[in-house]
């Protein structure tokens, strides 16, 4: 009977302790207070009743709501405005057909509304008939001539045929997003001159990560204008409106833009410029025969003869000096949507029955 008893006195301790150990180990690690923290939170739901099945029903609801919009957006990137720039009325397979129904014609006509959109300061008369010339070279003209040859190489394989197209579309679109601004009564005969589009990595798409919804196809397009027009122009690509988009022939796909970088710099010009008054003009400008090449105006001499030549040379000024227009480069990303890219849509949490 001892035996028995203090076998069981044993077991009894023993058991206490291994329960005390275990107590003192939940409370050492943290897991007790977490344990009281979730039966906290459990009892609080319940507070405020068991989910009914009204509930569930709104949940799910919501959830469907949900992903049904997610779907819609994916839609609207993958087969609406992300598609705009690889869609064409017509694909080809070879470069011959390429060139003859596309190429040798959007070209000429691209080149020709470009040209007459120009509008650059022309020299004063006077400067004009001594002699004056712009020195500038046309960059345009061997741009043509370089993406008439790209396009028209019989080397151009089947792959690269719809990019050559999505680029004539980028050219188009720019060019018709100009025209409309340069027609409307804000930038009616403001100046303009085009040069050239420069394309990067838009024939050399390098694989996409899955996870970037677009792919972007950089170009710059330079110019030379007023800076209130090229801020509108970048207005129009980056945000299209009806006022540049149109309809008809003219009318614009609205193509997703991107905005790289818009620079603008002052094109070189002579700082100062020499023009000798003819014995025929020294009368018109009332110039003593007296005062010599060599003597320069002095604007303080104001009763004197150098202030009266300081005076003539100012009206002279404003006769002869013109402004040029600013040089702009504008990058931008010609995007359309990921083939591989994927909204994902994380399901709302369902209630509890």
């Amino acid at each position: 009977m001892k035996d028995s008893l203090h076998f069981i006195l044993l077991g009894v301790l023993g058991l206490l302790g291994i329960v005390m150990m275990a107590v003192g180990v939940l409370s050492k690690t943290g897991a007790e207070e977490k344990l009281n923290q979730s039966a906290a939170q459990v009892e609080g739901a319940l507070k405020s009743g068991v989910p009914t099945a009204g509930d569930i029903k709104a949940v799910e609801g919501s959830q469907q709501k949900f992903v049904s919009e997610v779907k819609g957006m994916e839609d609207a990137l993958v087969k609406g405005t992300g598609a705009k720039l690889f869609e064409f009325t017509k694909t080809f397979t070879s470069s011959d057909d390429f060139n003859t129904e596309v190429a040798s014609k959007e070209i000429p006509a691209l080149k020709g509304r470009f040209a007459r959109l120009k509008n650059v300061s022309g020299i004063p008369e006077k400067l004009a008939a001594a002699g004056g010339r712009f020195q500038e070279e046309d960059e345009s003209e061997n741009f043509w001539i370089a993406l008439q040859g790209e396009m028209s190489r019989e080397r151009l394989q089947a792959a690269e045929i719809p990019k050559a197209q999505a680029r004539l579309k980028v050219i188009r679109e720019v060019c018709i997003a100009c025209e409309k601004l340069l027609n409307s009564a804000e930038f009616k005969g403001s100046s303009f001159l085009f040069r050239k589009f420069e394309f990067g990595a838009f024939n050399q798409e390098a694989a996409s990560d899955p996870k970037e919804a677009w792919l972007k196809h950089e170009f710059t397009f330079s110019f030379d204008a007023d800076p209130a027009f090229s801020l509108a122009l970048l207005d129009a690509l980056l945000s299209p409106t009806e006022a540049t988009v149109g309809t008809g022939d003219g009318k614009r796909d609205g193509l997703p833009f991107a905005l790289v970088s818009l620079m603008g710099v002052q094109p070189e010009r002579v700082h100062v410029a020499q023009y000798k008054v003819t014995n025929a003009e020294r009368g018109a400008w009332e110039i003593p025969k007296d005062w010599l090449e060599d003597e320069e105006p002095n604007r303080m001499d104001e009763n004197g003869s150098s202030g009266k030549r300081a005076a003539v040379a100012a009206d002279l000024e404003k006769k002869l000096v013109f402004s040029h227009p600013l040089r702009y480069d504008l990058k931008l990303f010609a995007l359309r949507a990921n083939p591989d890219w994927k909204a994902i849509a994380k399901p709302a949490a369902t209630a509890a029955e």
